[in-house]
């Protein structure tokens, strides 16, 4: 019975070993894309406030989300005096993990108009991914709490229409969209029936250890490129440009 338990206190204690070893030298190396976004329920997806990592996808840069879910300097919100803030929604080109936070666009856009129109902030609200439906609903739920001066929205021809219609989306992953009736925008959220959102929403805790390990996070298949359903550049399209060929784009 002793013998028996020693040789299982052993295994253990290797394995956890080797595992220790592992996520050591995993750390080491860089490799496992951090997981800085999760499920949201109401806009499909977001970034995780206080996430952070290096994203080695397209570009090498440490990523850093704010308290309050966003990249960039943590700005409270609430009013402010003597600024002028602007705010601005898109979606990968805007949220720029690939290069430093110094080096996104809308830092260059503050440093530009702080040089010429007095104070000001440039809050970029971009989250990858995201189309004009959910730039929409993530300035009505909690952009406007900045309280901003400005708003501009990063518009991409290559595929934020085409993210509008749940049909079309080259990402394949289901987000809120808005269809018109009588000339009024009406929500669709039954992306949140999904088996793509309902996976991820019930395995909350899993997802959580996942962002801690980057041995997990290998395991599980975090940060490998989905398949585009494009022609073309990956992940944009050129139907934009054409005649509607289907129901879903006249929509």
């Amino acid at each position: 019975m002793k013998l028996a338990a020693k040789r299982a206190a052993l295994v253990l204690g290797s394995t956890l070993l080797s595992l220790a070893l592992a996520e050591a030298v995993l750390s080491w190396t860089g490799a496992g894309e951090p997981i800085l976004r999760d499920v949201d329920p109401a806009l499909g997806w977001a970034p995780i406030p206080g996430a952070e990592g290096w994203h080695t996808r397209e570009g090498r840069a440490h990523v850093r989300i704010t308290e309050h879910g966003f990249r960039g300097v943590d700005v409270p919100p609430g009013p402010h005096r003597g600024v002028l803030r602007v705010a601005i929604l898109g979606d990968s080109y805007t949220e720029a993990k690939q290069v430093a936070l110094e080096e996104a666009w809308f830092t260059h856009a503050e440093r530009a108009l702080d040089g010429c129109a007095g104070p000001a902030e440039v809050l970029s609200f971009g989250v990858s991914g995201y189309g004009t439906a959910q730039e929409l609903l993530l300035l009505r739920e909690r952009v406007w709490a900045w309280q901003p001066d400005v708003v501009l929205v990063a518009f991409l021809t290559g595929n934020d229409v085409s993210d509008n219609h749940p049909a079309l989306r080259i990402s394949g992953d289901p987000a809120p969209t808005f269809r018109l009736e009588r000339g009024a925008l009406v929500l669709d959220d039954s992306f949140r029936e999904s088996a793509w959102y309902r996976e991820r929403a019930e395995r909350g805790f899993w997802r959580s250890l996942q962002r801690r390990s980057r041995l997990l996070r290998l395991v599980g298949g975090v940060g490998r490129t989905p398949r585009a359903r494009s022609r073309g550049e990956l992940g944009l399209s050129d139907e934009i440009y054409a005649p509607p060929a289907t129901v879903a784009w006249e929509e």
